[in-house]
């Protein structure tokens, strides 16, 4: 099943619902909604937040690495990292 044949199917029941349940409950239902939507948008606020965290550490990261292995160590010459055979 697809998710537009989930969706579809959850709308035509939620449909069939609304003519079985008392207006009450159909209220109760949109707050829950509401309060879903609303739980989602803080999940989703939270992991950009620890999206930009992330990139910001992984550039950090690259910087090190940059220093630390680009090229040989200042104030040391080149023939320290010859092998002699």
């Amino acid at each position: 099943m697809t998710e537009r044949d989930t969706l579809l199917a959850t709308q035509q029941l939620l449909s069939e619902a609304t003519n079985v349940v008392s207006p009450s409950v159909i209220l109760w239902m949109d707050k829950l909604s509401i309060l879903a939507a609303y739980s989602f948008n803080l999940q989703l606020e939270d992991l950009k937040r620890k999206d930009v965290l992330y990139e910001s550490a992984q550039a950090e990261l690259q910087a090190l690495y940059s220093r630390v292995f680009d090229g040989p160590s200042e104030g040391k010459s080149h023939d320290m990292f010859l092998v002699y055979e």
